[in-house]
């Protein structure tokens, strides 16, 4: 079986119209921090599902434990059948924080090592809740040599581009920014099976089970 790695990373995150609507009525409209995940076709790049994280084990203005046994169900039962891959997970942060952060960048290493994807999808949210008005910004991870890459992309929603006005926090700003505003916090331990990823997407418990899914994709 020739390597995913051969799939080249989207320069633009490419959003269905009924994904993008999606986004903005349950992530959106939610304070943060909410989250989901993307799936659509990884040789293309088209995001064609998403689904919200409406049970969420904890969320708080900085915190956000997603449940991990909702998600795998949900790979399993739903997309896999209908042939829909794992792109990414979509999450949303403050208003002044518009970009991935340092423990999405953890997190996001170790799903693209575990799992062997090419690329994956860390789009973050602006709510409408928080700053007014809803917003989108498009990264993209993936490996380069032995680090992490998290690059910006174009947003494309059916055809056509968006582009929203982002505001980098100032650098007293992130001076300022509470010791808890981990967006989809990690502590890391000794080895992957003591890792824990909590405010995001998941504990260890997920990535090992995601890890499983695509074993037995594989296998049949």
């Amino acid at each position: 079986m020739s390597s995913q790695q051969d799939i080249p990373v989207p320069v633009a995150l490419n959003l269905s119209p009924s994904v993008f609507a999606q986004l903005q009525q349950t992530i959106g409209a939610h304070k943060a921090e909410s989250g989901g995940m993307l799936g659509g076709n990884r040789t293309t790049g088209e995001v064609t599902a998403f689904h919200f994280d409406d049970t969420a084990l904890e969320q708080s203005a900085a915190t956000y434990t997603p449940n991990h046994t909702l998600l795998t169900r949900v790979l399993k039962e739903e997309w896999k059948p209908n042939k829909i891959d794992l792109l990414g997970f979509i999450h949303s942060h403050p208003p002044s924080y518009n970009h991935p952060s340092p423990w999405d960048r953890q997190y996001a290493g170790t799903i693209l090592e575990s799992m062997d994807l090419p690329y994956l999808l860390l789009p973050i949210i602006r709510t409408a809740v928080d700053a007014g008005a809803f917003a989108l910004f498009p990264y993209v991870a993936s490996r380069e040599n032995d680090g992490v890459v998290i690059a910006k992309q174009a947003l494309v929603v059916g055809g056509r581009p968006v582009v929203y006005e982002q505001r980098d926090l100032r650098p007293e700003e992130a001076d300022t920014l509470p010791a808890d505003l981990l967006p989809w916090k990690m502590v890391a331990a000794l080895d992957l099976a003591a890792l824990i990823i909590g405010v995001g997407i998941t504990g260890a418990h997920l990535v090992r089970e995601l890890r499983q899914f695509k074993h037995r994709q594989e296998d049949e």
